[in-house]
């Protein structure tokens, strides 16, 4: 299997690849955020661009016209937001949804709080907790969103 990873250039395998990676983890690299900053935009602009169909958002659906009462989401390693503006951009922010957005790199936090600001609506802006160290994590939330995170835990 060969990897490509940025800058167009295809390695052979991992340990090749790795090899040319200056930092340890590409996720914190200023190519992977404005990669990703890029998607972020054009998911704004087509709103069916970055279309989730998976089980999650109808999960979600379910339970916010099933249950009125508040629904407390962590969107776990949520990077740059996709899933939260998917969410919106689906019109899925229910009166009963509040959703925290927690991610080991600050700097997408950072980065998607201003952009979330510029870009919805003042009242589901409202509705959204940025985490930015996990010791400000709640004990208790009705509902976890790993995404596609767990595969770089290790």
């Amino acid at each position: 299997m060969t990897f490509q990873i940025f800058k167009k250039k295809i390695y052979k395998t991992y340990e090749d690849a790795k090899l040319f990676i200056k930092k340890d983890n590409i996720y914190f690299s200023k190519d992977y955020i404005k990669r990703n900053v890029k998607k972020l935009n054009l998911q704004v602009k087509k709103k069916n661009y970055y279309n989730f169909e998976y089980s999650f958002l109808k999960f979600l659906d379910t339970i916010l016209i099933l249950n009125k009462n508040k629904f407390n989401l962590l969107d776990y390693g949520g990077g740059l937001g996709n899933t939260i503006l998917e969410i919106y951009l689906k019109d899925l922010f229910k009166n009963n949804l509040r959703i925290s957005l927690y991610d080991l790199n600050v700097d997408f936090v950072n980065f998607f709080e201003k952009f979330l600001k510029k870009t919805i609506k003042k009242d589901i802006y409202k509705k959204i907790i940025f985490i930015k160290d996990s010791k400000h994590l709640r004990k208790k939330y009705d509902a976890i969103h790993f995404g596609s995170m767990l595969e770089y835990v290790y």
